[in-house]
């Protein structure tokens, strides 16, 4: 059945029934408007390319051709991948590797990379470990990448690669590649000694084998959890942590981050866990969503500065938040992760809305009531003491966790402040930006917020600070103004509890 002709587009009901189907599948969830066109945009380019005259027609002959029924299931699934991809990882990776060498005599380590795709992360972890093999006589490893796609996976077992992402390689792996000549010039591969030390094979991530002969010393699973709902992470994370040593690590995506406590996990900051001694999964009603969380009741004195941090979907967050906050607010410090040439409209959009003054982000400004500050450039703000009060400080420094300006700069800042009462809310957006500080925060007696799941765009950088035990109040932004608002004076709204 090879037409090349048709022009087939899906209908609505048809689409439905795709999506049903890659949900069965792959058990991943269909509610992202844009992944949704990807898939269907997919599933249609196969039923042109064969010239079928309907989807039932399609599937039928998909289901009795092999290499199309391959075809099928690539097309159903999402690969985005790369190099070196959120490289704190690797370095973390590194770190943890030779420290265990160093104090446990560790001689081998086994890596599972779960979602592998078409083999880019699985090869990145094993030039790492190849480094440290070339550095500690003896040592070995080996990485086992495992994907639902057969055509990925016969990507990944071929290991080559366009020479145009070798520049994504950091230059001290290089070594550990060779670029074609001849026949393969333009393209280039790890060296026959990373290659020979990894494997793949197709496999589903639901179905995982756990035991002593499927168990590893490290697992990755990075951005995979994203894709499944809640009930269903809660199963996966089991099955990861079935498969994985007491006191092994596991690496999720850095807007993945789940309830380290629930899981009986030690968090080691970046999306990174240890698994402890035993495991009792969650209830899915365990696990922190539109849940207040809280520490023993306190006073809620009135802060004296509040800081606020936000990245992905914090522009609108950040406008919920300090709407029409009282005009004898304490100054307010703000780190909306946002390219330069938009964040000065961005800040004198939101001191508008906030019916506050937009104070001056200068070197030694001080602090007013009433003001909002923005990090509007590429440098760190933060805040320090002053003999006419607090004040301003910004900073040239290297980006903290990949960005400049970063809240954990903010919030740390505010954190050594002495004898000042702060308030801290961390937005939504990815990675986890923000969340030690906050733990830094909350540990020195400061008021600590976090966004909830439900009303977040990414819940990444306060699903890592509540990880920590950092947050006092998980609610929504609105709830939290009503709260500070309460706090500064002017109430509005329930109040909500804390611990």
């Amino acid at each position: 059945m090879v037409c090349r002709s048709s022009n087939y587009r899906l209908n609505d009901a048809e689409r439905d029934f795709v999506f049903s189907l890659i949900q069965r599948f792959t058990g991943t969830c269909q509610e992202g408007s844009y992944r949704r066109e990807v898939l269907a945009t997919n599933v249609e380019r196969r039923i042109r390319y064969v010239g079928a005259p309907s989807l039932r027609a399609y599937l039928s002959f998909a289901l009795q051709d092999e290499t199309e029924e391959e075809l099928l299931i690539s097309a159903l699934t999402i690969h985005t991948t790369s190099w070196f991809r959120e490289f704190p990882h690797f370095q973390k990776l590194e770190e943890t590797v030779r420290q265990r060498i160093a104090d446990h005599k560790l001689r081998s380590i086994r890596v599972l990379c779960g979602g592998c795709s078409t083999g880019e992360e699985a090869y990145s972890i094993a030039l790492t470990l190849e480094k440290i093999r070339g550095d500690v006589p003896g040592f070995e490893y080996r990485v086992e990448g495992i994907d639902i796609d057969p055509l990925s996976i016969a990507t990944a077992s071929r290991g080559l690669y366009g020479e145009i992402a070798f520049s994504l390689i950091p230059e001290e792996y290089r070594t550990y590649c060779v670029v074609g000549t001849g026949s393969r010039q333009g393209l280039f591969a790890p060296n026959k000694e990373v290659r020979s030390r990894c494997s793949f094979s197709v496999r589903d991530l639901r179905t995982l084998s756990t035991g002593e002969g499927y168990s590893f010393d490290c697992i990755f699973c990075r951005n995979v959890l994203i894709y499944f709902k809640l009930e269903d992470v809660t199963s996966l994370v089991k099955k990861l942590l079935g498969a994985l040593h007491v006191d092994g690590a596991l690496f999720l995506g850095h807007s993945e981050a789940i309830d380290a406590q629930a899981y009986g996990l030690r968090f080691l900051g970046e999306s990174t866990y240890i698994k402890r001694d035993s495991f009792q999964p969650p209830r899915c009603a365990d696990i922190p969503g539109r849940a207040l969380v809280a520490r023993t009741p306190g006073p809620q004195e009135r802060p004296d500065v509040i800081v606020v941090g936000a990245s992905t979907g914090g522009t609108e967050a950040v406008m919920r938040l300090l709407e029409a906050m009282p005009a004898h607010s304490p100054p307010i410090v703000v780190v909306q992760h946002i390219a330069p040439y938009f964040a000065r409209a961005f800040a004198q959009r939101i001191a508008q809305n906030a019916s506050l003054r937009l104070g001056v982000c200068a070197e030694a400004t001080l602090l007013a009531p009433g003001h909002v500050y923005f990090a509007d450039d590429d440098r760190h703000i933060g805040i320090g003491g002053r003999s006419g009060g607090l004040a301003i400080i910004r900073s040239d420094g290297a980006p903290i966790n990949r960005h400049r300006p970063s809240v954990d700069f903010l919030f740390k800042s505010a954190a050594l402040l002495s004898n000042v009462k702060v308030a801290a809310v961390l937005l939504t957006g990815m990675g986890s930006d923000g969340a030690v500080g906050m733990k830094e925060l909350h540990d020195r007696g400061a008021m600590t917020f976090c966004q909830d799941e439900r009303s977040c765009v990414v819940f990444g950088m306060p699903r890592e600070a509540i990880a920590l035990g950092a947050a006092d109040v998980i609610a929504n932004p609105t709830e939290i103004r009503q709260q500070l608002r309460r706090m500064i004076g002017q109430g509005g709204g329930r109040e909500l509890p804390i611990r």
